[in-house]
């Protein structure tokens, strides 16, 4: 396990996910999130991929760092997400 903070920030909380900012099959950008952060930010990516749409690289990149910035928060609630729903199982 992590034994980190989560990245998001100023979140007191530890890290209990790892967060592939690029995408799954890279490796070179993984950042440790809390649960919370973790599912906010798989929606911010699942809202603006859309149905036969996969983010690039660059759009990833992009909504991540707006993100921790606070120019992004998802629209949903990350518990309706389907993807999301699979980690409580």
């Amino acid at each position: 396990m992590w034994n980190k903070p989560c990245s998001f920030p100023a979140c007191p909380k530890m890290a209990e996910h790892e967060h592939h900012v690029l995408g799954d099959e890279d490796q070179s950008w993984i950042e440790p999130l809390c649960k919370k952060h973790h599912k906010e930010i798989t929606l911010i990516n699942t809202e603006h991929s859309g149905p036969g749409h996969k983010l690039f690289y660059k759009e990833r990149k992009q909504l991540y760092r707006a993100w921790k910035r606070g120019e992004e928060k998802p629209r949903g609630n990350p518990d309706d997400d389907p993807w999301i729903a699979e980690w409580e199982r």
